[in-house]
């Protein structure tokens, strides 16, 4: 049985083997969605492009959490799609910064976010983000043409 989000961002050590496990296909879904946060071999161009991807990868995974699931949703930066822990400690602290202030670009949204020591071997930090259900409104980017997500099992679905 999946645990719920809140349960695995409360307590992600005892997630662990759930978090990496070693296909994207057995850990996103409606529900849970894991991201790398560039790779530690970028060069510093290359890594700030990722970067941009990958923030805009968070915007549309929060936005589609908080729209359609009442359970909410949990995404994890910092592990790769094959379960690897990349984790996010290559970055600086401007980046990190980029990536984690979900209120600078997204509205009617409660996100929560923690940085998580992997521990075990790992000297890394993973970044779990859960993204509460949106009850007030739709989680939006701003701007005069906001733009919105729902979540339909591992997609994200633009909302027109």
């Amino acid at each position: 049985m999946e645990p719920s989000p809140r349960a695995v961002y409360d307590d992600p050590a005892s997630h662990w083997a759930f978090l990496t496990q070693p296909s994207d296909d057995d850990f996103e879904g409606q529900h849970f969605d894991r991201k790398e946060a560039g790779q530690r071999t970028s060069d510093a161009k290359g890594l700030g492009n990722r970067l941009r991807q990958v923030r805009e990868r968070i915007a549309e995974t929060i936005s589609a959490f908080a729209n359609s699931n009442v359970e909410g949703g949990l995404l994890v930066i910092g592990i790769a799609s094959n379960g690897d822990v990349e984790g996010i400690d290559h970055l600086t602290e401007e980046q990190k910064n980029s990536l984690t202030d979900i209120e600078s670009f997204l509205h009617n949204q409660a996100a929560e976010v923690k940085l998580h020591g992997c521990g075990s071997g790992h000297d890394n930090a993973i970044c779990p983000i859960f993204a509460p259900y949106a009850d007030r409104g739709i989680c939006e980017t701003p701007g005069s043409v906001p733009r919105a997500w729902e979540r339909r099992g591992p997609q994200n679905v633009h909302v027109t």
